[in-house]
């Protein structure tokens, strides 16, 4: 069963078991390990930073650069959409009704 078509449904079962047995198997192999490695810690200050929120600017700037037919998640409405009632959108709503 090399190059040659296969058409019986029993050799047919044979070459998909033996593909994923080879292909999906588990094998056993040393793992490196990091014992001893120094690793760098971030500092306070680089804590803060990753936690920061985005300012309205940063996001308009971005809003700005996305392409309009991307889709953001499983939302249905894409970026054309939102850049279009982003004006409606980058307060909340609230106080734009």
């Amino acid at each position: 069963m090399g190059d040659e078509w296969i058409q019986k449904p029993n050799e047919v079962r044979e070459a998909v078991v033996n593909y994923f047995k080879v292909h999906v198997s588990t094998k056993v192999w040393k793992r490196p390990k990091l014992d001893e490695v120094p690793l760098q810690r971030l500092t306070d200050a680089n804590k803060v930073g990753l936690v920061v929120s985005f300012s309205l600017l940063e996001i308009e700037a971005i809003m700005k650069k996305i392409d309009g037919n991307k889709i953001p998640s499983l939302c249905v409405f894409n970026f054309a959409y939102i850049k279009a009632f982003w004006y409606l959108i980058k307060d909340g709503g609230e106080d734009n009704v």
